[in-house]
């Protein structure tokens, strides 16, 4: 009985370990906090001291889920010299946090802003931010579909947080509805 026990625990963990690793391109509102420039040379945000950047990312979960979350992953930017900035990503400096589920009518995001604060050092405001990371999640989903989607997937990325909270009626109307497509349009 033990030897079948055993047996069946390898067999599973085997199975664990067999999803399919794959990089994707996935874009994040990275600030620029740290330097000397207020902008940069890439998709620029219109927003001075950040900009929308893309990474490469190795994904093996749930997709389109884990893309999401990947634009909120944490991004120490690669340097040399003097810059001693641990963090990047505004979604990650700024503590929004990131939902996605696949429903019957599409991919459901929210960005829950009821913890969010921007330090003051980054010099961006929480509008921009959101507004931001409703674009580079946008902009990663849009890829992803362009590349690997057969038929449209209808996305709403949806804005919520404490209710009585200042600035969550202003913050609401960044929410946004799309379709991404294969032609990416």
């Amino acid at each position: 009985m033990i030897k079948k026990i055993l047996t069946l625990l390898f067999v599973l963990s085997s199975l664990a370990q067999a999803s399919t690793k794959s990089v994707y391109r996935v874009w994040q509102p990275i600030s620029l906090h740290g330097t000397d420039v207020s902008s940069v040379l890439g998709k620029e945000s219109g927003v001075d001291y950040t900009v929308l950047m893309s990474r490469p990312v190795v994904l093996s979960g749930a997709l389109p889920e884990d893309l999401v979350y990947a634009v909120a992953l944490k991004h120490q930017l690669a340097r040399i010299g003097g810059y001693d900035e641990p963090e990047a990503n505004l979604i990650a400096l700024s503590k929004i946090k990131l939902r996605a589920q696949l429903t019957d009518n599409g991919l459901l995001v929210t960005v829950d802003v009821s913890g969010a604060k921007v330090p003051k050092e980054v010099e961006v405001s929480l509008f921009d931010v959101v507004k931001l990371s409703v674009n580079a999640i946008k902009m990663t989903i849009q890829n992803y579909g362009a590349a690997y989607l057969q038929e449209g997937l209808p996305c709403t990325i949806m804005i919520t947080g404490d209710e009585k909270g200042p600035q969550l009626e202003q913050l609401k109307k960044l929410s946004v509805r799309f379709v991404a497509t294969r032609d990416g349009k």
